[in-house]
């Protein structure tokens, strides 16, 4: 993931058009940063294999995930919004200078080999961004998502329909640090 970052984001900073720009953020200079909206619009742009913004929302959140992406505040999971985001190597400065012509051809390289991957992460990174968020914060629309999500449960499948979208609006992620152990 941390490569996949470090593709996208020489890819990005090597793109004179691009939406990685220093903001003035509430009076404070915020380096190489930019809007959600505008990183999904560069991402379908620049993949053949990335069709929606949801997709490309997701593939951001699980670069975030990871602690490659950082919102600038650290409030906020991925979204499609005028949220601003940056890499994690521009937030502590050891970015270091403009990439060079070999780290834009290599960054091309395992662009085009790792983009099917964190395609195939972006669903499961969405759908835990859902999860972690209160119920009633929850739109219809992501409602909608976790019970497409639960239908393809094998220990689920004795359930009406109903319950399915009972649990879709309730249920919850989890995260424990090792196997075994329960939070109280």
């Amino acid at each position: 993931m941390f490569r996949m970052g470090w593709a996208l984001r020489t890819l990005l900073v090597s793109d004179s058009s691009s939406c990685l720009k220093d903001r003035k953020v509430s009076g404070k200079l915020v380096r190489k940063c930019a809007p959600g909206t505008e990183l999904v619009e560069w991402l379908i742009n620049l993949s053949p294999i990335v069709h929606t913004r949801v997709q490309a929302a997701g593939m951001w959140q699980a670069l975030l995930e990871e602690g490659v992406l950082v919102h600038v505040n650290k409030e906020q999971p991925f979204k499609d919004k005028c949220f601003l985001y940056r890499f994690r190597v521009d937030e502590d400065g050891s970015s270091g200078g403009p990439p060079t012509t070999d780290d834009i051809n290599s960054a091309n390289d395992h662009i085009r080999e790792a983009l099917s991957g964190l395609l195939h992460r972006g669903p499961d990174a969405t759908l835990r961004m859902i999860l972690r968020k209160p119920s009633h914060e929850r739109t219809q629309e992501e409602l909608e998502l976790v019970f497409e999500e639960l239908l393809h449960i094998a220990a689920l499948s004795h359930l009406s329909t109903s319950i399915k979208r009972e649990l879709a609006s309730i249920i919850v992620f989890e995260s424990h640090p090792a196997a075994g152990t329960v939070c109280k």
